[in-house]
């Protein structure tokens, strides 16, 4: 289990390797109330959680630090990769077609 400064690093550390901007990335132990996931460190488990207006919407518990950063980087390059198309988008072609090649390109 990494401490939640190791984390830190290690998500900006990943962040940097693709340009992710900083909005995009989780808060740590509480949230902006916004939608933006935020992670709670808990004994042996990482959990990743979306609130918004007081509501929590979804909560993920990992114990792996690799399926954490899975579920974070997901988020991140599909926000990201959102961006990306709507600039790119091409008349007449299916806008997923390359929301998820900028995706998967992000990820590689």
């Amino acid at each position: 289990m990494l401490s939640k400064s190791e984390l830190i690093k290690l998500i900006t550390k990943n962040a940097k390797v693709i340009d992710a901007p900083s909005f995009l990335l989780p808060t740590f132990e509480s949230s902006d109330q916004d939608g933006r996931p935020q992670i709670e460190l808990k004994p042996e488990t990482y959990h990743y959680v979306v609130c918004e207006r007081g509501r929590e919407y979804s909560r993920e518990v990992y114990s792996e630090i690799y399926e954490l950063m899975y579920s974070i980087f997901k988020d991140v390059t599909f926000n990201m990769a959102t961006s990306e198309e709507v600039k790119k988008r091409r008349e007449g072609e299916d806008f997923r077609v390359q929301l998820y090649a900028i995706q998967e390109e992000l990820f590689g």
